[in-house]
């Protein structure tokens, strides 16, 4: 045909819409919040403990881990002890002459808040106290076949008593062999005879020297020199203990130090009377 059998419509047949059907909001449906829907909390909601949750293992100890010292914790109980070899601290770095890793020193556990140590320093066996970590007093200077008590070691009532064996200065290192005991005091060997075994005999009483003069110790005793304390004659060791006979701590009869028998030696009672009977 000419012409198309279907005439073009001049318009659309459906009339376009003049605006989108679903208009678009003007603001946000939900509005915002004007603060977090959560508040934060304050204070953590887990509060942080003060001190560990597990409380350490042990307390802190005051015990040395300097190499070559070994530890000797004798409790209160009584019945323990230690004996073995020192050597000189100087020594110990020598590793060929220390192959059996002798300790140089023994530390004492003492219960309270003083260090006792004992130690060896080439000539004699040491026993030394340290407090509050700065204060040292000698206690001790012991010599081959020597020892030393410490009375009621703890507040146990019993002895600890540090004994001297034998001191080798010629061997290589030098050595000291030491025995450490506690609580076993020797008992009496044999019972107190109950009446005299013989008949009482005239003793002669020695003369006592001066009284022992604290103020004065240090320029005026010496090797060889004789006090009396308390009706005993004593007289200062040999000049190895001349030093410890000068220092007031080492007064005979201490009760300060049971040590100042290492210095002084016990002669008996004196008297500036005449002989008398018994």
């Amino acid at each position: 045909t000419n012409e198309p059998t279907v005439l073009p419509t001049k318009q659309p047949t459906i009339p376009p819409t003049q605006s989108p059907t679903p208009k678009p909001t003007v603001r946000p449906t939900v509005r915002p919040t004007a603060q977090p829907t959560s508040q934060p909390t304050n204070e953590p909601t887990v509060l942080p403990t003060k001190q560990p949750i597990i409380p350490p293992t042990q307390p802190p100890t005051r015990l040395s881990t300097a190499s070559g010292i070994r530890v000797f914790d004798s409790g209160t109980l009584g019945g323990k002890s230690w004996s073995g070899s020192l050597i000189a601290s100087g020594a110990y770095s020598k590793n060929n002459n220390n192959s059996s890793n002798r300790p140089t020193t023994i530390q004492l556990i003492s219960g309270d808040a003083s260090d006792w140590f004992v130690g060896f320093n080439n000539m004699q066996v040491t026993i030394i106290e340290v407090k509050d970590g700065t204060q040292y007093f000698l206690k001790g200077a012991l010599i081959a076949g020597n020892s030393a008590t410490i009375t009621n070691w703890r507040d146990s009532g019993l002895d600890l008593v540090v004994k001297v064996h034998q001191i080798n200065t010629n061997a290589s290192p030098e050595y000291a062999n030491v025995e450490i005991t506690f609580g076993t005091n020797p008992s009496p060997s044999k019972e107190p005879a109950r009446e005299p075994t013989a008949k009482p005999t005239a003793v002669a009483i020695q003369i006592c020297p001066d009284a022992y003069n604290s103020s004065n110790a240090s320029k005026t005793y010496k090797a060889g020199s004789q006090v009396e304390v308390d009706a005993v004659k004593y007289q200062c060791k040999g000049t190895l203990f001349a030093f410890y006979c000068a220092l007031p701590t080492f007064r005979p009869k201490s009760e300060d130090n049971s040590l100042w028998s290492m210095a002084w030696e016990d002669l008996g009672p004196c008297s500036n009377h005449q002989a008398r009977h018994h």
